[in-house]
């Protein structure tokens, strides 16, 4: 079966920040508001859009 990666979320750690975000590959698959509801979605506010 072939398939097509379709990215993921990842982590971003610099220093004793740590940020998580949409990966290139996934975020082209999603809509604005798609990625708005993740953002929303996020309790602890770790979720940017960049």
């Amino acid at each position: 079966m072939d398939a097509e990666p379709v990215g993921c979320i990842k982590l971003r750690e610099e220093g004793d920040f740590t940020s998580v975000y949409i990966d290139y590959a996934l975020k082209a698959q999603l809509n604005d508001t798609e990625r708005r509801n993740i953002v929303d979605a996020d309790p602890a506010g770790a979720f940017y859009i960049y």
